[in-house]
């Protein structure tokens, strides 16, 4: 039965093969070409047999593919791959076939290597109309359900969940994962390996359904004991608030008694008088009080938020009665109000009761959390005194506006006590309930802790495998699956490795194809194979645009020319050493460090580590160069210059028999600037003008470098309009002009001025002329130059020509190749009849359509080719261009501006923090001013100063140096394989 299971299949898709053969050859199958041969236009990859179709061969599974993956820094160079860093790799298209029954484990499979890029198949169809569309609901749902208990497990407690292991649960091991974790999510989900979905699903349902139960039931006890808390302290104040009356009473009928012995004399009399002014008067002056002192109730209480007690007191309450709501003695009602509508509700009380309702507050205010809100807030006992039904009730309104929690309080104090008693039995009760279900659920989100590693893998890779099973076609009368998608070439055997290990796990006898597709060069994405030290250099390029499939990556050049450029406009040996020091730390523990929540600015100088230390070491280099040691100058080799007393001018060591004519020395220092120019009055004159044409050089030099990338891409895409009418002219006009400067400066750096034997009559400079002069005069005097700009013999008539090559050079990027292209779409189309168009639009084959996109290649489809708006992209290319090359020339000399304020910046530093105080000798001020330089090194220039000169090394290379040859179309796309790590991100669920 198997046996014909499989023959049944591959008939079926010989049948498909047919059908769509006859539709004319570009049915879904495609056109192959033969092996090795490769048409114009499109890209043929190795293979294909006869009819195309390739089997997976045996595999041995995913450890292979696992193995090759934990090399890490070094996956790019294995045997058999092409460490493709210049270019993007060799990228084919392929057709997969496999088994319904395998459809699962293959895209499993796939999506482990990391290596293919599923195409959506279905474009029309919405995503709620797609076959698996149930299964990702689903998964969603469970989501749901884990996203809750995982909230549940964090807010309970925080340090039980690793929530790095989270946030990048299926990063590779050199990212610093652990081990389970990582491994968890790596975990297959078949069901032979991991949790089946449907009991996955039933225990998330019965889990969710647990936790709010449990939830909802300690909610259920915390608000009964915040009220019994509540209620504690209200009857403390009550026991406080009679206390304080009752010994006001009694010590009223003392003063009555003492009036009553003498009664009729004078002093009665007056007593009698001043007692209501003298004394405040007692609410309980008409209630039955007994002496204090005959009762031993024992301390009072005060209960906080947890029922811990708070405060204690020797207040022993009175016995007393007062009259009931029945009678018409006076009541009162009790209860907590917040501090903040404490005024508001007092003055309410005092106007619905026309004065006749008396409110006692407490002094104190209690900090009692509500369970409701899960906040706490400050309250007050009160206790509002009043007579009367009518009053009673708009009382009980006004505190329920104010959201007053009223409390019922027995009227005897011998009640009180019984009360008392019952309430804080209730509370020990209450407490030791909430301290078992805290337990249990301690427990319970202890085992969920444990195990949501690997739940969510399960459902990320399962709603993951969904989502790219959604892409893909089925085919009812053959009964299996298609894909297709994008693949590097080098990493075919890794797909069909991936086939084959789907169908073994799934136990089909139904073999997995794989054909490869023809396909056009723009169609393809662009892929490097990066490791931890390219990544960043390259993630630096992509912030730019992305390639084009096949265009020239200027990734390698950064990991020099970057650091380089950085390291001229921050050039000193110590802060060099600062910064490599730093990075080499960030390298050597990186391990450590990946597993560490680290802050923002730390995260990424952690992410550029290796950039950071390129930055240093060149720093290092061009400190030696200017001769900087945090601003000193060092002398290793011995200054070759000597100061005499006979002039004020220094001469060589060497070259010092006429100290008057300051001759320079012989034999120059060997590496880097003499320290003494450090100390000279000339020095910053003389490191201003090697800087600002150092500056001119390297920018000159990088931008024709960039111009010598754009003819390669010319050349490989097979583009000749782009070499020769791009790419010539525009470096026949950079040389004519700018590099000629650079010539110049170099011409004028090799001619010793000293040694010039100046002749009066002749037609050459007597003195190192102004280069900026000459440049400006071969432009505006063009055949005139004046003998003190004068280098060399036929001056003239070289800067003549090389004026009237730029000159030529413009026109010649502006005409030829709107025209050529406008002559080879009529040349083509020939003389057949036009339709209704525009005077100056036809109808562009392959190749025409290639040209108008900026190349002349044989790709593209048909298009309508508009003579004006190629015009006018040639037009705005061209005035780019040649004012770009004047601006971003004088662009360059940011690396001089950058490089003299860092100088001075160290200068001033040094001097006024550490050289003043020293030469102050004042030890204490010594040792500030060494902390506040340290602090202005640290915080202005190796961060402040380093960030400047990073930005602006990065505006050099995405403006003057990548916009030469580098995504001019914008056409380029980035190859996304299908991965388990990407979608576990939320933007790509």
């Amino acid at each position: 039965m198997r046996r014909g299971s499989a023959s049944t299949s591959q008939m079926g898709l010989d049948q498909l093969r047919s059908r769509e053969a006859s539709l004319g050859g570009g049915g879904m199958l495609g056109e192959r070409d033969a092996v090795g041969v490769t048409s114009p236009g499109a890209h043929t990859p190795r293979g294909g047999g006869a009819g195309g179709m390739r089997a997976a061969g045996n595999a041995t599974g995913a450890q292979k593919r696992a193995h090759a993956r934990a090399t890490g820094f070094s996956s790019a160079l294995m045997p058999g791959r092409s460490f493709a860093l210049f270019r993007s790799e060799r990228m084919v298209h392929v057709r997969l076939y496999f088994d319904r029954a395998a459809a699962r484990t293959t895209v499993e499979e796939l999506g482990d290597t990391r290596l293919f890029e599923f195409q959506d198949l279905n474009p029309e169809t919405s995503a709620f109309q797609r076959s698996f569309a149930a299964d990702v609901r689903r998964c969603d749902e469970m989501m749901r359900k884990l996203n809750y208990l995982k909230a549940q497990v964090l807010e309970h407690d925080r340090s039980a969940l690793d929530k790095s292991a989270y946030d990048n649960f299926d990063e590779d091991e050199d990212e610093g994962l652990s081990s389970d974790v990582r491994g968890a999510a790596l975990k297959h989900t078949s069901s032979e390996s991991a949790i089946g979905m449907d009991d996955l699903n039933h225990q998330l349902e019965s889990l969710e359904k647990g936790m709010q139960d449990m939830n909802r039931h300690d909610q259920l006890l915390k608000m009964q004991f915040h009220q019994y808390v509540e209620m504690r302290l209200v009857m403390d104040f009550v026991a406080e608030l009679f206390l304080d009356e009752s010994r006001l009473s009694l010590q009223r009928k003392r003063r009555e008694q003492v009036r009553s012995d003498n009664k009729g004399t004078i002093q009665a009399k007056i007593g009698e008088l001043l007692d209501p002014i003298m004394h405040r008067s007692s609410l309980l002056d008409d209630v039955e009080v007994e002496e204090p002192s005959a009762l031993s109730v024992g301390p009072a209480k005060h209960f906080g938020a947890n029922g811990a007690d708070t405060a204690s007191g020797d207040n022993r309450r009175p016995k007393f009665r007062t009259g009931s709501s029945e009678s018409p003695s006076l009541s009162y009602f009790c209860g907590m109000i917040e501090s903040s509508s404490l005024t508001a509700y007092e003055r309410m009380i005092f106007r619905i009761s026309r004065g006749n309702a008396i409110v006692r507050v407490s002094r104190n205010a209690h900090t009692v959390f509500d369970p409701e809100t899960s906040e706490t807030m400050s309250k007050r006992p009160v206790v509002v005194f009043y007579s009367g039904d009518e009053l009673k009730n708009k009382i009980i309104k006004t505190s329920q506006a104010y959201r007053a929690t009223l409390y019922t309080i027995p009227v005897d104090s011998s009640a009180q006590e019984v009360a008392l008693a019952r309430l804080e039995e209730r509370m020990r009760d209450v407490e030791a309930v909430l301290e078992s279900s805290a337990r249990q659920r301690n427990e319970i989100l202890g085992q969920i802790a444990r195990d949501l590693a690997k739940w969510e893998a399960t459902i990320l890779r399962e709603k993951a495998v969904f989502h790219c099973l959604n892409l893909l076609n089925f085919d009812t009368s053959v009964r299996l699956f298609l894909a297709e998608g994008w693949c590097p070439e080098a990493s075919i055997p890794e797909i069909e490795q991936a086939l084959e290990e789907g169908r073994r796990r799934s136990n089909s006898q139904v073999a997995s194809l794989m054909e490869q597709q023809t396909f056009r060069e723009g169609s393809a994405p662009t892929y490097f194979r990066l490791n931890k030290f390219t990544e960043v250099f390259h993630s630096i390029v992509e912030s730019y645009g992305i390639a084009e499939y096949g265009e020239v990556n200027p990734a390698p050049f950064l990991v020099v020319t970057f650091p380089f450029l950085f390291a001229v406009m921050f050039g000193d040996i110590g802060h060099g050493i600062l910064m490599a020091m730093y990075a080499l730390y960030l390298i050597l523990a990186e391990r450590r460090l990946a597993r560490k929540a680290l802050g923002e600015m730390v995260q990424m100088t952690f992410q550029g580590r290796y950039i950071i230390f390129l930055m240093g070491v060149f720093s290092i280099y061009t400190g030696f160069i200017y001769n900087e040691f945090f601003a000193v100058p060092l002398d290793l080799f011995g200054t070759r210059w000597f100061y005499s007393m006979e002039s004020k001018m220094a001469c060589g060591v060497d070259n010092c028999k006429d100290p008057a004519l300051a001759l320079p020395p012989l034999v120059p220092y060997p590496f880097g600037f003499d320290p003494i120019w450090k100390s000279s009055q000339t020095g910053l004159v003389y490191f201003n003008s090697y800087k600002m044409k150092l500056s001119i050089v390297l920018g000159v030099c990088q931008m024709f470098m960039g111009l010598v990338l754009s003819a390669e891409n010319a050349r490989y895409f097979a583009r000749p309009l782009d070499f020769f009418c791009e790419f010539v002219p525009q470096a026949i006009f950079l040389l004519s002009i700018f590099g000629y400067l650079v010539v110049l400066i170099f011409f004028k750096w090799n001619v010793d001025w000293t040694a010039v034997t100046c002749d009066p009559d002749g037609l050459l400079a007597c003195g190192p002329p102004d280069l900026k002069s000459i440049l400006i005069g071969m432009i505006m005097s063009p055949g005139s130059v004046p003998r003190e700009l004068s280098l060399f013999p036929m001056q003239a008539v070289l800067q003549n020509v090389l004026m009237l090559a730029a000159l030529i050079s413009v026109p010649w990027m502006l005409f030829p190749k709107p025209f050529i292209l406008r002559a080879r779409s009529r040349t083509r189309r020939g003389y057949s009849a036009l339709e209704e168009r525009s005077a100056n639009e036809f109808v562009l084959d392959d190749e025409a359509a290639a040209g108008a996109s900026g190349g002349d290649d044989d790709s593209g489809d048909k298009a309508p080719f508009d003579f004006q708006e190629i015009m006018v992209h040639q037009m705005i290319h061209t005035i780019e261009f040649v004012l770009g090359a004047v601006s971003n020339t004088a662009s360059y000399l940011r690396l001089w501006a950058l490089s003299l304020a860092h100088a001075q910046l160290s200068d001033v530093f040094l001097e006024k923090l550490v050289m003043l105080p020293y030469e102050a000798g004042s030890v204490v001020g010594m040792a500030i001013g060494a902390c506040l330089w340290l602090a202005a090194t640290i915080g202005v220039l190796m961060l402040m100063e380093s960030l400047s000169a990073f930005l602006h090394a990065l505006r050099l290379h995405w403006v003057e140096f990548q916009n030469k040859f580098y995504n001019l179309h914008g056409s380029g796309h980035k190859f996304a394989p299908f991965e388990f790590r990407r979608a576990a991100s939320p933007a790509d669920e």
